[in-house]
């Protein structure tokens, strides 16, 4: 998708939506993205689980997928 549905799409994701898609995207494990986004692993398994995100830990877990290369 390009322009503003892709916007629209990404902004419906829940968090647990969004931390599945990267980890299925990129092929890591929840502790690989935790190492790679600098917080808990903890923290990626309550997501992924339904909890609740801060945005900035949001922010982390995206600056991580978007900066490194899918192995």
């Amino acid at each position: 998708m390009h322009g503003r549905n892709a916007l629209h799409t990404f902004a419906a994701m829940t968090a647990a939506e969004e931390v599945n898609a990267i980890i299925d995207r990129k092929g890591w494990s929840q502790y690989e993205l935790a190492k790679r986004a600098n917080v808990p692993r903890s923290t990626i398994k309550r997501i992924r689980e339904g909890a609740d995100a801060k945005s900035s830990t949001m922010e982390k877990i995206r600056t991580a997928a978007k900066h490194t290369a899918k192995k």
